[in-house]
């Protein structure tokens, strides 16, 4: 179900959650702010940092680009995949923040 909010510092926000077929769940954030400012066409994809280091980003943007009927040529920019310092480290920070 695709869902539209604000976030402050961030502004009109729409995104919806999916499962893939993998059993990762993924979610796709389209900014207002960011396409009329930056040109951007369209949502972004956002998943785990630790299911994409296990992963690896191309399985999973592959299986993402499947469930949506997309072609990789609709991707405008990958990110890397994180290394095992970068999960351990947002573990980190994620366990800091939550006290």
């Amino acid at each position: 179900m695709l869902e539209d909010w604000i976030e402050d510092g961030l502004g009109e926000l729409s995104g919806c959650t999916l499962q893939l077929p993998s059993g990762l769940v993924v979610q796709l954030i389209e900014s207002t702010h960011a396409i009329r400012h930056f040109h951007l066409r369209g949502p972004a994809l956002y998943a785990d940092a630790k299911d994409v280091h296990l992963a690896g980003i191309d399985p999973v943007l592959s299986d993402a680009l499947a469930v949506l009927g997309l072609n990789p040529t609709d991707v405008e920019w990958t990110n890397q995949a994180p290394t095992a310092t970068d999960v351990a480290g947002f573990e980190k920070a994620g366990a800091k923040s939550s006290k």
